[in-house]
Parts: structure tokens; sequence; C-alpha cells
């Protein structure tokens, strides 16, 4: 490879989504290649306007080429260089999907406000149905809800039909069999009997016998009730909330629409510090650049990108004062939702800059960052 021209989440072909680069071939060689990033196509048709960087011939593995300027590389240097293990290695952060029904239209509803709490609650289903099921089949989710920065249990915007039994054994719920859906969940087995067609055509992994509700893939089940950080995997800017009420969310990939973290037991941070890491502009900054962009600037925020997160070395003080200002920015988050008052809204975001500053400026010290190159690169 002799020269990259590499045009971001630009689209340069009419009414095609596409991510394009040129890439030119030459002599074998050992010294860098040449890196030409255009962000105006129609200045690059014109006159070949872009910036030059270049890439250490020794990146160009198999895995995603670092597409970055000269100021990211060095900031990235600087994360690298500051880190104490990575986000996903061994005994820090575990990163996974939520469930993965394979019919999620089938399984997200939202009963009408007059049965929500009753025993039977009353849903008009995909096919635009009236149709009725056990309450106590239900847990609150959220399928698309909004997720603001540094927030906290986000509200749920649906209600997700969770036909398994954890009573047993909660890290691993079993699907509940024919005899028990139909004789305890009568409104729930007519339910699935109506669509029993398009549910039996997904493919359900391990096979759920006559028990065919079951999701299309069981992994997670058993992960969503204990506190867990639930980012949103297409955005402009970190969006990561922590969520104590054991919300079940739809699974990740690129397109998302969620990815979920946890601290492992043996992790040395809080999963307050954890939201603050992931939060630092440089750190989004990192995983957008390393990861994928999307059209209009989105980036990726899914398992592959999160797990390559440097994390920096933090004394217990630095724990401590961080901890403390992200319980608060959290409060301030749900706070927020709900005010009606312009003065007062107004005094909680300027509380929440304040917050925000302070637990980026000890998260940039632990980094080693400086002001100059973090406003260079972030534009914070």
């Amino acid at each position: 490879v002799e020269r990259v021209i590499h045009f971001r989440e630009l689209q340069v072909f009419p009414n095609r989504t596409t991510y394009v680069a040129i890439v030119i071939v030459g002599a074998r060689s050992s010294g860098d290649v040449e890196l030409e990033l255009v962000t105006d196509l129609d200045e690059w048709k014109t006159s070949g306007a872009c910036s030059h960087e270049s890439i250490a011939r020794a990146d160009l593995g198999p895995g995603t080429w670092p597409i970055a300027t000269a100021e990211q590389t060095q900031l990235f240097g600087q994360l690298e260089a500051s880190r104490i293990a990575r986000l996903g290695d061994p005994g820090w952060v575990n990163i996974f999907v939520g469930i993965q029904t394979s019919a999620d239209d089938y399984y997200f509803i939202r009963p009408t406000p007059e049965t929500a709490d009753m025993d039977v609650v009353t849903f008009t289903d995909h096919t635009g149905a009236v149709s009725t099921i056990e309450r106590a089949l239900l847990k609150p989710a959220i399928r698309d809800q909004r997720i603001g920065p540094i927030d906290y249990n986000p509200a749920p915007d649906f209600q997700v039909i969770f036909p398994y039994d954890a009573s047993q054994n909660p890290s691993r719920p079993k699907v509940i069999d024919s005899d028990t859906m139909r004789s305890r969940f009568p409104h729930a087995h007519a339910y699935f009997e109506r669509h029993r067609q398009r549910l039996d055509e997904r493919s359900v992994s391990p096979d759920p016998g006559d028990a065919y509700w079951a999701y299309g893939r069981s992994q997670s089940l058993g992960k969503l009730a204990e506190p867990k950080l639930i980012v949103r995997v297409l955005s402009l800017s970190p969006l990561y909330a922590l969520d104590e009420e054991g919300l079940v969310v739809p699974g990740g990939g690129d397109g998302g629409p969620y990815y979920l973290l946890r601290p492992q037991p043996e992790c040395p941070y809080s999963i307050d510090v954890i939201q603050a890491i992931l939060s630092h502009p440089a750190v989004d900054l990192f995983v957008a650049v390393t990861g994928k962009q999307y059209r209009g600037s989105y980036a990726s925020h899914r398992k592959a990108f999160l797990a390559q997160v440097p994390v920096p070395r933090l004394s217990e003080q630095q724990q401590q004062a961080i901890e403390v200002r992200v319980v608060e920015l959290r409060s301030l988050s749900v706070d927020l939702r709900t005010e009606t008052d312009t003065e007062l809204a107004r005094s909680l975001k300027d509380r929440r800059r304040h917050l925000a500053g302070e637990v980026e400026a000890e998260l940039s010290s632990a980094y080693g960052l400086s002001q100059q190159l973090l406003s260079a690169t972030t534009g914070g």
C-alpha cells in the first residue's frame, strides 16, 4: 500500500449509502503510508483539497486501520502511554449485548394506561390487533429511549414479554414449558399461538422444543438484573446511563440500539468511575476514530471498539472525587427530565457543566493530556 484517500462518512455515490476509500498500491516499501483525509467532497473533486497525514506501515494489520489526523494520533498515543489496562481486559469490564428475540416487534409491547397495573393487560400488537397478556410475564424495557450524558435509570418506553422462569436460578432463566404456559398464562399462550407462524420462522438456539416462544438467542438473559451501564450504540457523543432497575434492553451490533457494560467483580474501579472514563471526550474520540463512523458522523460504540479503551491509573483520592461528582451528575440528569421552571433548569445545567468539567479535568490529568491538545482534537 502506497497511499490511501479516505472519505470518512462522506457520501461519494448519489442515492447509495457507502463508506469509501481509495487504496493505491505501488512498489514494496517499509516507509509510512500516505493518508489523505477528505472533508469536503466538492472541494476535493475540483482541487484535490484534503489534509495530508501518514500511517505507520506496521499499523496496517488485519484489524481496523487507524485513520486519524496527526493531532488525534498524538492524543491517542498519550492515552496509550498512560494506560494500565484496556477496558475489555480480564478482570476489568464485561461488555455484552441485550436480549435477542429475533422478533422484537412481537415481544416489545405497550400496555394501555388503563390496564397497565392489572393482572392482565391489554395492548395493540404489531399487527394492529388488540391483545391481552398476563402482567407477570412483563418486564420494564427500553427499545428506543433517549439516553443523555452520564445519565441514570432511563424511563422505560416499552414492556417486554419475558417467557422465562428465573425463580430457581436467576443467572440462568429457563424458558417456560408449554404445559405451564397453557395452564398459568392462557392469555400469553393464545397470543403466541396467533403469531406462531412468524415465531416458527426464526432460527432459535438452543432448540426450545415445544416452547417456541423462546427468544432467538439465550445469552444475556441472566445478566440484566444487576446494575449495568447502557450505551447508545450509534451516537454523536458519549451517552452512558447507569441502570439500577434491571431494565431489559434489545441486543447490540453496529446498528444498535444498545450495548451493556458491567465491571467484573475484581475490577479495581467502580461502575461510577467506568462511566466517567467512557464519557471523557478524548476517550469517546478514541472509540469513534479507531472504530467506525457512519453518515452524519455517528460513531459506533460496540464491543470491539469499547474493549480497546485505554484505562488510566487513578489514585483512591481521584476515584472518590470522580465518584462523588458522577453521582450528583446522574441525579441532576434525572431532575432535568421533569423540570419546567426555565431559570431552575438553567441553574441545573450550569451545575452539570461545572461538575462534568471537574470530572474531565481529573481524568485528563490521569491521562497526562494538555488542554491545548484536548481542545485541538475535541474542541473542548
